[in-house]
């Protein structure tokens, strides 16, 4: 990379100038606030959309719950209409039987009444059908009291039934009511969402064309956030060290400026500190090269480089800002490569550095 770029900073708006005679124009200050503001009132907005559709989850599985407690409330009342039913045929039997037993005393009178108990053999005979006449006509009114009270009982527990399912009813409408207000203010919150990112978009390219006549006129330069960096894959596994190697593919003696991270195709690969970037795009061996600029770190400028990628899987631009540990892309096999892995370079102005010591353990 030519010394230039290398020195230049395209600076994260907002960190520390390391020199008061590069002052940072107010253009720069007003679009990165403006920006840091569409932010927030973007993470707002997705705040309030998950709380929604939390809720409208929770909402629809009661009205679901709800829906199966009516169809439950449906077969009760069924099964007691029809158990109501049963018990009033066999009310209507037993009343039959009642009336019928009655009126045969009346047509009978007193007399047919004592004439069967004194046709009897015997004293004992006397007490026996007295007994059993008497037992006849107390059973057949219990039996038809209890019918009766089992018809109350059925009666009462069908309104209960009934008076449940309006309430289920009512239950269900309010909710569905409820579940409409939260549809339309999620609707409502998705477009405030689809305007919040078109702006940041253009608050965006407007930070990142600051940046980039920034860092192209080398006006700039921050210090350093400080602290190792941070593993730019989740893989700490090291498949080939900084220093000299055969290189893999021409069999010669090459100086390795980096180091190589194993990894699957299309593994995160990681910011390892806040900066900005300034190349992403295609080189000869590495495939598209992604450098970010970190600051000065004890007076030198300390620079990130992550080879291999394919375009497809890079997610940040020239100009663009970022934060430690920020998705930027994924692990590829592009350029000279055998195999998907991240090769990882540190540099302090045009040196390459191992990066093994500047990492975090």
């Amino acid at each position: 990379m030519r010394k230039g770029i290398l020195l230049a900073a395209a600076v994260c708006l907002g960190l520390f100038i390391s020199s008061p005679a590069w002052a940072v124009p107010s253009s720069a200050v007003k679009s990165k606030s403006e920006l840091n503001q569409v932010r927030q009132q973007k993470g707002q907005v997705q705040g309030k959309i998950k709380q929604l559709n939390e809720k409208m989850k929770a909402n629809q599985a009661e009205l679901e719950r709800l829906e199966k407690e009516s169809y439950r409330i449906d077969d009760e009342i069924l099964r007691t209409q029809q158990e109501i039913r049963q018990i009033n045929a066999k009310l209507t039997r037993q009343q039959a039987i009642f009336k019928q037993r009655v009126r045969r005393l009346y047509e009978q009178g007193d007399f047919g009444f004592m004439r069967t108990l004194l046709t009897a053999d015997s004293f004992q005979a006397f007490l026996t059908r007295f007994e059993t006449m008497r037992l006849i006509v107390k059973q057949d009114r219990n039996l038809f009291d209890s019918y009766f009270k089992w018809k109350q009982a059925k009666t009462r527990y069908e309104s209960s039934l009934v008076q449940l399912k309006a309430e289920q009813k009512k239950k269900a409408e309010e909710a569905k009511a409820a579940y409409d207000r939260m549809l339309a203010d999620l609707k409502k919150n998705r477009v405030r969402l689809a305007e919040l990112e078109g702006l940041e978009d253009i608050k965006e390219d407007e930070v990142r064309r600051i940046n980039l006549s920034l860092l192209h006129s080398g006006r700039l330069s921050f210090p350093y956030e400080g602290g190792p960096l941070r593993w730019p894959a989740n893989s700490h596994e090291i498949t080939s060290p900084y220093g000299p190697r055969v290189h893999p593919l021409k069999g010669v003696m090459r100086p390795h400026m980096g180091i190589d991270i194993h990894g699957n195709y299309n593994d995160p690969v990681y910011a390892a500190a806040g900066g900005v970037v300034v190349r992403s795009g295609p080189s000869l061996g590495y495939g598209w090269i992604i450098v970010i600029y970190h600051g000065k770190k004890g007076g030198q400028d300390l620079f990130t480089w992550y080879g291999h990628s394919y375009e497809n899987q890079v997610l940040v631009h020239e100009g663009d800002e970022v934060k430690r540990g920020q998705r930027i892309s994924g692990i590829g096999s592009n350029g000279f490569s055998t195999g998907p892995h991240l090769h990882f370079e540190v540099r302090l102005g045009e040196k390459a550095v191992n990066p093994v010591l500047y990492l975090s353990h």
